[in-house]
């Protein structure tokens, strides 16, 4: 559990014409939940009328506290981190008259705040107009928005009386939690719009942040949604008994498969259940293995729901993963992802150094990484569209290439890559992506073909949760956000034999939420991927298998910041 306390404060100064209110010298506290139907698993930073900021932790539970003793109201609150293995980022506010009172921190007070600044909130707490900040806006914004929920808040029993901002509520999937389980909130930075969506009843609303006159209903439930909410608890309950069973070992395949579906429906990423135990969950490794903060991605039926998970080891490395989840008499059980395909699709932003391929200067470039892992031998080709694709566009099995698979050209030649490059950027006659039509969690379509481009197996889905950031944002944050080579010993490829120990010292990004990840070393199809750095938490350690390197050595170091997005440095030895 984390704790609680003030880590970090500043006294940036930020002028502005807001109603400041200097707080008295005794002890002034503002706590509250910070959730996404489950906790955030983060930090909060409070920055005040003068510009001055505190950070705090997130408590297991959601909670959090910080003391803005000294401050200057109004105030802003920023809470970052993982929600069901993915990142989130939401705001809050509050003024004098909410000191030692509560204040939450959701997707709903992150509305409430976007629709007051006209802009999404994340961007408007970097650079805040406090005088928007008054008591009377943040009442306003708050009851625009509670009447365009109600029909949602009436179907779970939400007392008429309930503050979206200020009303105290536990993180645990009941009461006012049980509808952010429910709703989904999506706000587009660019758009400056915003959509609210039953993820049950799949109904919507948009939410035009720059308008003040926009006010439509959130349609009332079909479904209901208790049901749903309190099938998320069974879930949850679940989830807590599976990672009990790694705590102090890895269990046995009798003990875990009580929890999966044993009716033959099982797949998830190409393999049925028996290669999914013995390969996926009986490794050493996952001892200490917890599935936690269960989040609903859809409603299949009555009997099934497809669930976010967050995944963590003992190492503190966290991801998240989607099951679906089948009732069998009165527990849900896992039918895995049912995707015939191993895929994942991530955004990619790219530094070439000056040096490397000719450049006379380091080059930024934005990608989407289409990477194929495990797919069975009758899938020749994989169709994909999505946002950002004019048409259809396809990738091709290969034989003869170190990443597996490529994009097809318009000629029918391959292109042996698995980055699919912005417009303007690609290779001739090579298939790209626009990416001013790519907003947030956008959902691409892959589907299987065979030799013949017949479709075959099942399609699958994938969301990105963000597309890559402005090449203008990578250089001007190069450093907070990619890792790079500092050193390589022996300094000389040219004396590298058979079994070498090649020492990459890298120098990992600045900023703690950007994390370096892995090194790929090689020459054309010899490459060698190593994974985190050695004990000195500075080396990684390639050992070369082969003869003398014909060639300089590529070197691509890889790191991964917010919303899933990488960070590619591409050096050499």
């Amino acid at each position: 559990m984390m704790g609680l306390g003030a880590c970090n404060s500043s006294d940036d100064s930020n002028e502005s014409n807001a109603p400041s209110v200097q707080q008295p010298s005794t002890k002034q506290e503002i706590s509250g939940t910070a959730a996404a139907g489950a906790p955030i698993v983060g930090k909060v930073t409070v920055k005040d009328a003068k510009g001055v900021q505190k950070t705090v932790d997130i408590a297991a539970d959601g909670k959090y506290s910080v003391d803005v003793s000294g401050m200057t109201a109004p105030f802003v609150f920023h809470a970052y981190g993982k929600v069901g293995g993915r990142d989130v980022s939401l705001v809050s506010a509050a003024t004098s008259e909410d000191i030692n009172k509560t204040i939450n921190i959701t997707p709903f007070t992150d509305l409430i705040v976007a629709n007051i600044a006209g802009q999404a909130a994340v961007k408007y707490f970097d650079s805040p107009q406090f005088d928007k900040l008054t008591t009377d806006e943040l009442n306003l914004a708050k009851t625009a928005l509670t009447n365009r929920l109600l029909p949602i808040l009436k179907d779970l029993n939400i007392a008429d009386g309930f503050d979206l901002l200020r009303s105290a509520f536990k993180a645990d999937h009941s009461g006012f939690d049980a509808v952010m389980d429910a709703v989904q909130v999506s706000v587009d930075e660019n758009t400056n719009k915003a959509l609210i969506k039953d993820m049950i009843n799949q109904t919507q609303i948009e939410d035009d942040l720059t308008s003040k006159v926009d006010n439509s209903i959130l349609p009332s439930p079909v479904v209901p949604l208790a049901g749903a909410t309190s099938d998320l608890q069974a879930i949850s309950a679940q989830l807590q008994a599976f990672t009990a069973l790694f705590a102090q070992g890895i269990p046995s395949v009798a003990s875990l498969s009580p929890f999966f579906l044993g009716d033959g429906s099982f797949l998830h990423e190409g393999i049925d259940l028996t290669t999914f135990l013995e390969v996926e969950l009986l490794n050493p490794t996952n001892k200490g293995l917890v599935l936690s903060s269960p989040v609903i991605v859809k409603r299949i039926s009555d009997n099934e729901l497809n669930i976010r998970v967050q995944i963590a080891d003992q190492s503190g490395w966290t991801d998240s993963d989607e099951w679906i989840f089948k009732k069998e008499g009165n527990l849900w059980k896992i039918k895995g992802n049912q995707s015939p395909v191993e895929q994942d699709m991530e955004s990619v932003n790219v530094r070439t150094v000056a040096g490397m391929y000719g450049n006379n200067e380091t080059i930024y470039a934005r990608k989407l990484e289409s990477w194929v892992g495990y797919a069975p031998n009758t899938v020749a080709y994989i169709q994909i569209s999505g946002p950002g694709l004019t048409s259809p566009v396809l990738m091709a099995r290969q034989t003869n290439n170190w990443v597996g698979w490529g994009f097809v050209k318009s000629d029918n030649s391959i292109d042996p890559t698995t980055w699919l490059s912005e417009c303007g950027e690609q290779a001739y006659l090579s298939p790209c992506v626009n990416f001013s039509q790519v907003g947030n969690n956008a959902v691409y379509t892959f589907q299987p073909l065979n030799s013949n481009k017949q479709t075959i197996l099942t399609s699958y889905t994938k969301t990105l949760e963000r597309p890559p950031v402005s090449n203008a944002d990578a250089k001007t944050n190069a450093e907070k956000w990619f890792a790079n080579v500092v050193k390589t010993t022996p300094q000389n490829y040219l004396t590298i034999q058979n079994g070498t120990n090649i020492a990459v010292e890298i120098m990992k990004p600045t900023d703690s939420r950007y994390h370096y990840s892995s090194i790929n070393y090689g020459v054309n199809d010899e490459v060698i991927q190593v994974d985190g750095l050695a004990a000195d938490g500075k080396t990684a350690n390639v050992t070369w298998s082969g003869g003398t390197p014909s060639s300089r050595p590529f070197i691509n170091v890889w790191s991964y910041g917010e919303y899933g997005r990488a960070f590619v440095t591409l050096t050499g030895h």
